[in-house]
């Protein structure tokens, strides 16, 4: 599983700000009442700062977010095959898988931070041909492929 780092943080941050606004939720106060938590652990999760589980999974419900996607955020999403059931096979490995039921704001957040992280630690860009449209056990979804498993068995 892929470390936690203040990067990751960042990026989960970004996803819960253009979640909650396109919800129509105009403050952080109005958010944390709603899902139950108090202010500073939400304005933490927007800044980018750690947050414990229980507070994570009260922000993914209020936020209409399956209860794995601050998870699949945090870890950049590279869940092993077994634990993204019915989605890739051996040979092409998801490195994310994003409901088509997400908003796009935060989809577009999801996909930025995996594509800077990814160009970060493999010196090139993910690019359109390494994201497709699947059925996945939730429905369609967005999928992004390691591109480095796709050149290694010659398959393009």
């Amino acid at each position: 599983m892929a470390e936690r780092d203040d990067r990751n943080w960042a990026a989960l941050g970004e996803a819960i700000r253009a979640r909650r606004r396109e919800l129509g939720i105009h403050t952080q106060t109005a958010a944390a009442q709603r899902a139950g938590i108090d202010l500073n652990t939400w304005n933490k999760a927007e800044r980018g700062r750690s947050v414990g589980g229980r507070g994570l999974q009260a922000i993914a419900k209020l936020l209409e977010w399956d209860p794995g996607m601050p998870h699949a955020i945090l870890t950049r999403a590279e869940a092993p095959e077994a634990a993204v059931p019915g989605v890739g096979d051996a040979r092409t490995p998801a490195l994310a898988v994003i409901p088509m039921s997400t908003s796009m704001a935060v989809s577009g957040a999801i996909l930025r931070a995996l594509a800077v992280a990814w160009e970060r630690e493999n010196g090139q860009a993910l690019v359109a041909a390494d994201m497709c449209t699947e059925s996945t056990p939730w429905g369609p979804a967005i999928v992004v492929r390691d591109p480095h498993a796709t050149e290694e068995t010659g398959d393009a």
